[in-house]
């Protein structure tokens, strides 16, 4: 038993270090509140003796809270607390109130907001839809265009566009509603106290980003949807593993991944991760799961390669390289360590003055984006790309942190936010006929619509994520299967720290924002109460 509490102990000071590492790092990285501005107004300043003294502070207050905090849990004070749960009440009478007083909630939004926002990126996949003189391109992946063209062209068979649009947005917004009401039900089910369950609905209910993402022509919003699904279904293989034999659960299962795979480049990763992490926990039952997967698996890549080869489809190089540009970008403004060879390389992608001019810490667009940037040359030359980004990070290892910090600040500072990729409520400039049409505004007047529009309440993507992974360490510390239920939103978050365009934009790992209740309520599910939820409710 001693050894089992040192242990635990010790995951407990590795946490906090880490942390405080975070925190010391977050108060190093200077942000004046401009995405785009340059390297003298978003940088990290140098380390002071009083970040060392923060750090240990730090380090003994989080160690100091986490103990506390799972003495409590082990004790069930937080039950106590809360007091009774609804784990006795019927399942779908739960998710239909749910589903019922969180569209209520939102309905204001749906008013004002209506047909929906449509931004440029969405605008990118009507173009492809409508413009035959526009190439269908994986930049915004194709099945999503396709997705997007249904309601488009359902629009125009009714006789406005617009039409169109509006439905997109009550299909995502009842996807949205019904996904977070069955999330509600599962929590009910498992017995986590009511007034938990109560902030719940509080939280989808009345935070901003819900009912504005629901009427927002975004891949990420179904993404994401698909992604918490992805760890309901890994909740329930981590209650029963017998499941990954089921032909019901790998049907269901097999379908998340081909929704998550296709609607966003980086879904087959995250996939990927989930598979192995189910192999691993029911290792010596995989036979037909393994099946399954590696069909899912080769009908994606068949699908975005020999598929898309054939129809001349082209998936952008420049949109998985957004780091290393950032990281070559800071050593050539720093005048870092680069041979004539390299320098030769790399002023024919962008001229020298150029690529000065263009770098801005957390927004890479201004580089690949740049009038000048030889888009040809980097598709011609990807190996010789990379060899010269592998030789300047050897010699330039410290300028390279430096901006990796910078380039993905938003996703792992506390307490940093801003309105980049945060939420958006207009409708670009089109010539499609696309246009804002408020019945909220009809009704009510401009005052009302205009609060509703631009109403925000914000919340930093780091601070989602330390939120996630704290609760990850105490179902860690318990040894629990129910880990296996962060992969997704954390493999989601990985992908994104290799590849993150911009330092800020909460919908790339809005997977938190929408999954944030199951993961904290996890560390305080009753091991008694994890039977499975289908058993209880047949």
């Amino acid at each position: 038993m001693r050894k089992r509490t040192k242990k635990e102990g010790i995951l407990f000071i590795i946490f906090s270090v880490v942390l405080a590492t975070i925190i010391i790092l977050g108060r190093m990285a200077v942000f004046n509140g401009d995405v785009g501005g340059g390297a003298d107004q978003n940088y990290f300043r140098e380390f002071e003796p009083w970040d060392a003294l923060y750090f240990i502070l730090i380090a003994v207050a989080v160690s100091f809270v986490l103990i506390l905090l799972d003495r409590m849990r082990r004790k069930e004070i937080f039950r106590v607390v809360m007091q009774w749960n609804l784990s006795e009440v019927v399942g779908w009478k739960v998710y239909l109130a749910a589903f019922i007083l969180i569209l209520l909630a939102w309905l204001p939004y749906l008013l004002a907001l209506s047909p929906g926002s449509v931004l440029e990126d969405s605008l990118d996949s009507v173009s492809q839809i409508l413009d035959p003189s526009v190439p269908v391109n994986n930049h915004h992946p194709v099945f999503y265009t396709l997705y997007v063209g249904i309601f488009v062209k359902a629009g125009l068979f009714l006789g406005n566009i617009n039409i169109g649009v509006f439905l997109y947005s009550v299909v995502q917004a009842g996807v949205m509603a019904g996904t977070i009401a069955y999330t509600i039900m599962i929590m009910c089910r498992k017995a986590v106290p009511v007034l938990f369950t109560g902030a719940a609905m509080i939280w989808y209910m009345f935070m901003p980003f819900f009912p504005d993402y629901a009427m927002t022509m975004w891949k990420d919003p179904i993404f994401s949807c698909a992604l918490l699904w992805m760890s309901l279904l890994l909740m329930e293989l981590a209650e029963e593993k017998e499941k990954i034999c089921s032909r019901r659960w790998l049907t269901k299962y097999m379908a998340v991944c081909l929704i998550t795979a296709f609607f966003r480049n980086n879904g087959i990763y995250v996939v990927v991760l989930s598979i192995a992490a189910a192999a691993i926990l029911c290792r010596g039952k995989l036979k037909r799961f393994l099946c399954t997967m590696l069909a899912v698996l080769a009908a994606y890549y068949a699908i975005t390669g020999t598929v898309y080869n054939w129809c001349g489809i082209r998936t952008e190089f420049v949109e998985s390289v957004g780091i290393p540009l950032q990281q070559i970008a800071a050593v050539v403004v720093n005048d870092g360590d680069i041979s004539q060879e390299e320098e030769q390389f790399l002023y024919t992608l962008l001229p020298e003055e150029e690529w000065k001019n263009s770098y801005a810490p957390c927004l890479v667009d201004k580089i690949k984006w740049n009038g000048q940037f030889n888009d040809e040359f980097l598709e011609e030359n990807k190996t010789r790309f990379l060899k010269v980004w592998m030789s300047l990070l050897v010699k330039n290892f410290p300028e390279y942190v430096k901006a990796y910090g910078m380039e993905t600040l938003g996703f792992w500072k506390i307490g940093v936010q801003d309105e980049y990729g945060y939420i958006d409520t207009f409708i670009a400039e089109n010539g499609y006929g696309i246009h804002e049409s408020s019945t909220l505004q009809k009704i009510t007047g401009p005052g009302l619509n205009e609060f509703v529009r631009n109403f925000r309440i914000y919340v930093g993507s780091g601070t989602l994520l330390w939120l996630i992974l704290g609760a990850a360490l105490f179902v860690l510390r318990d040894k629990s299967s129910f880990g296996i239920v962060f992969i997704p939103a954390l493999g989601n978050w990985m992908t994104t720290m290799i590849a993150a365009p911009v330092a800020f934009s909460l919908r790339y790992v809005y997977i938190f924002a929408l999954g944030l209740p199951l993961f904290l309520s996890l560390p305080i599910w009753r091991k008694a109460d994890q039977e499975s939820f289908y058993h209880r409710i047949s």
